[in-house]
């Protein structure tokens, strides 16, 4: 039994580097996802909308849905000078569940009067607690003449 037990944790070992995870990395990040919008606005005209899904690929669900949170900071500056909005929570986000908001309504719905997003510049970094979050944003001018979207960039 000695000698299997050591293969298996060899075997597992070499599954676990060539797949890239480290033997030391704390598992409880491993299980999470970190999305960067490089780019938001919400000044000179111009607003951000954000959508943020946490995707599955079991389809079709039956079931309860394990849910989700996910915490939005913000790096940038406010119109006129001020703190960039404090980190705002996005709980529950459900399995297959796509939540979306604008910078120009304030940020994730349910949040805090006084901390909106409203003549927020910068960038967001979205830090999730599973595996499977990805994020669109969707720039754009008021009166409709311009528009350009991206995908956030998972980072870790």
């Amino acid at each position: 039994m000695g000698r299997n037990l050591l293969r298996a944790v060899i075997v597992m070992l070499a599954v676990l580097v060539i797949f890239g995870f480290e033997a030391s990395q704390n598992p409880a990040e491993a299980a999470r996802t970190k999305l960067l919008f490089p780019y938001v606005t919400n000044i000179s005209g111009w607003d951000t909308g954000i959508a943020i899904t946490y995707v599955t690929l079991n389809l079709p669900m039956t079931g309860p849905t394990p849910t989700g949170k996910c915490t939005v900071y913000y790096q940038g500056t406010l119109w006129g000078g001020g703190y960039p909005p404090s980190p705002q929570t996005i709980d529950p986000i459900h399995m297959g569940e796509t939540i979306t908001f604008t910078l120009s309504q304030g940020g994730v719905p349910g949040s805090p009067p006084g901390n909106s997003t409203e003549g927020f510049q910068g960038y967001m970094l979205v830090d999730c607690n599973f595996t499977k979050a990805r994020g669109l944003a969707f720039i754009s001018d008021y009166a409709g003449n311009a528009a350009s979207t991206y995908l956030a960039e998972v980072v870790k």
